[in-house]
């Protein structure tokens, strides 16, 4: 559960960027597949992997509610 929310939220921001899976990825240093894992919450992503995303997506901040994980 914690996975797939993670990856949810890593999702909507990318998607609110316009961004594509391959331009994220290239942009954290990820391959394109294991983006696509971390958002389809298949894998859990270790704490490096988040911060280059996070540090890529513009990210401050990760907001928690009953119901989904935002990136602020």
């Amino acid at each position: 559960v914690v996975a797939s929310r993670i990856g949810e939220a890593i999702r909507i921001r990318r998607t609110a960027f316009g961004l594509s899976i391959k331009k994220t990825a290239e942009g954290a240093g990820l391959h394109p597949n294991t983006l696509w894992n971390i958002e389809q919450g298949l894998i859990m992503p270790n704490a490096l992997s988040l911060f280059q995303l996070y540090h890529f997506l513009e990210a401050e901040d990760l907001l928690p509610s009953d119901r989904d994980l935002r990136l602020l």
